[in-house]
């Protein structure tokens, strides 16, 4: 990856989280919040490869701890995850399938809240 593509990536992650803290988080669409932050790191998982969705996932979680002011390192390690699963998805499967972001988002998307619910349930921490 060039230094212009990781520039590109790191200032796309920064605004998206910022949105997603912002905007989006208090926006309600049927009862749902939507989680635009894990869309865009799953398509950088997709596109980039696991590496870069983990790096990507991390930097993102952490910005949103210090932001929202919640326990640092839960979102980082969550979406961390959730950027590597995408990128691993790319580099098993076939990436360049049509389907491939749909499947991607719509099976990591439960899986990220299960594993958040795990990870707070363990820590002690009210789960909604």
């Amino acid at each position: 990856m060039t230094v212009a593509a990781a520039a590109r990536m790191a200032l796309l992650i920064f605004v998206v989280s910022i949105l997603q803290v912002s905007a989006f988080s208090s926006m309600s669409i049927f009862g749902a919040a939507p989680d635009l932050l894990l869309v865009t790191l799953v398509a950088v998982g997709l596109l980039r490869g696991a590496i870069a969705g983990a790096i990507a996932g991390f930097a993102a979680g952490l910005l949103v701890d210090v932001a929202t002011l919640g326990t640092l390192g839960v979102t980082s390690l969550l979406l961390t995850l959730a950027g590597f699963w995408a990128g691993r998805y790319a580099e098993t499967t076939g990436h360049d399938r049509r389907l491939a972001p749909f499947v991607a988002v719509g099976v990591i998307t439960p899986l990220a809240a299960l594993f958040a619910f795990a990870v707070h349930y363990m820590l002690g921490g009210d789960v909604v």
